[in-house]
């Protein structure tokens, strides 16, 4: 199986066998006319406030960023992404080469802050080591939110992070959702189902649809060079998005996780093909960092960042969710990651990525009482990482323990 498949050696959601492709094709037809049609409503209903006709760089404009026409049968509509300057809830980053707090004063509080991240750093690094696996394949960050202080390790090399991408899409979605509240409204049910089916259970499907409806693009054939330049642009936004309001360079997220079983795409078809260059051998995939992750989760973890339907999203219950189940048909996030190792009652906030050739989690973790409070990020790429069901329980153990441990000590 391709390591770009986001589809491990789990049970899948089961799904009602599907018409043949030719009738499911006119179905989707009819559905992208329906759905045109609320668009062009919606716009009415808005006085166009935040539609326009011109194509428009994010990275050179303060404006509104406009789409032009769709081709090839995607929907009719034009129109544009919000601008995520109006909104309080986004910060405004530079450089990842601050902490993520303001600016923090060098006190002996900081410096054991630091040490005692460092010491968690490098226990993990010689955990992996003694497994025998590879550290070069290894990518790691951790944020004490109360202090700010964070330790990594080659946090900052891109690799391919599989489901954790479906955060930023999350966030991408919510920065729409803020300046067209109408998106969550009742007339768009199918919106929220589809991003709590893309974080509760990972679902491939339902994250297509997510794309599809953040970026007005969809899945299909081959396009022309001029009609691929269009539809590009419109996926290569939620990078650009990333990379001038977050600081965030070197991201790729324009690329849909497979399989994608509604549509019968086993692998990257037509235009998401097309996305992948013309190298079969080196194809352009999705990239992130640990830091990139590690940092848009503390910002979650801040009040009124996502709104509380969206951040409740990525909350798991250690107490009431029963993650030991063998019903679960779903790709379980709390099974052999992080989750599984704390107690119930700590306040967990995690998206996982688990492939055939990867292993990758996000979290914020806090104690009850909020005085031990951070996050933990770690990217593998290797097949020995991605088997290995017990590595990431004992690294979540290491590091909630002697969290716990410091703060007893003062």
């Amino acid at each position: 199986m391709s390591k770009d498949l986001d589809s491990p050696p789990n049970k899948r959601r089961k799904r009602i066998k599907l018409a043949p492709k030719f009738w499911r094709n006119i179905s989707y037809t009819v559905t992208a006319i329906a759905l045109s049609i609320n668009f062009i409503l919606l716009a009415r209903i808005l006085n166009n406030k935040f539609f326009s006709k011109d194509t428009a760089d994010i990275s050179n404009t303060s404006q509104p960023h406009g789409f032009s026409k769709v081709p090839d049968n995607e929907s009719s509509v034009s129109g544009t992404l919000p601008d995520p300057t109006t909104s309080p809830q986004l910060p405004q980053l530079n450089t990842l080469n601050q902490p993520p707090k303001t600016a923090l004063k060098n006190t002996p509080d900081l410096v054991q802050e630091q040490e005692k991240l460092d010491n968690i750093r490098n226990s993990i690094i010689e955990t992996c080591a003694k497994r025998g696996y590879s550290t070069a394949n290894l990518s790691l960050m951790i944020i004490d939110v109360n202090s700010g202080a964070s330790s990594g390790y080659q946090e900052q090399q891109l690799r391919y992070p599989a489901s954790i991408a479906k955060i930023f899409w999350l966030t991408y979605a919510s920065a729409l959702i803020t300046q067209s509240p109408q998106l969550l409204s009742n007339e768009n049910p199918q919106f929220l189902e589809y991003l709590t089916l893309m974080i509760r259970e990972s679902d491939n499907n339902s994250t297509s649809n997510v794309i599809d409806i953040i970026t007005q693009t969809k899945s299909g054939a081959t396009l022309s060079p001029a009609e691929y330049a269009t539809w590009s642009n419109k996926r290569n936004l939620m990078n650009q998005f990333f990379e001038h309001y977050y600081g965030f360079k070197g991201i790729n997220i324009s690329q849909k996780v497979f399989p994608i079983p509604d549509i019968d795409y086993s692998s990257p078809e037509g235009r998401d093909q097309q996305i992948r260059g013309n190298n079969p051998d080196t194809p352009i995939r999705n990239k992130l960092s640990v830091q990139h992750a590690a940092y848009l989760m503390y910002f979650i973890a801040q009040e009124n960042f996502l709104s509380p339907q969206l951040k409740e999203l990525l909350k798991w219950d250690l107490n009431s969710f029963d993650w030991k189940s063998t019903s679960i048909d779903y790709f379980n996030p709390i099974k052999s990651f992080f989750g599984e190792s704390l107690p119930q009652d700590t306040i967990f906030y995690s998206k996982a990525g688990w492939t055939t050739q990867t292993r990758s989690e996000v979290a914020y973790i806090s104690t009850p009482d909020g005085k031990t409070k951070y996050v933990l990020a770690i990217f593998t790429e290797d097949t020995n990482y991605a088997k290995d069901e017990t590595l990431f329980p004992e690294i979540s153990k290491i590091t909630f323990n002697t969290m716990q441990q410091s703060r007893l000590k003062k």
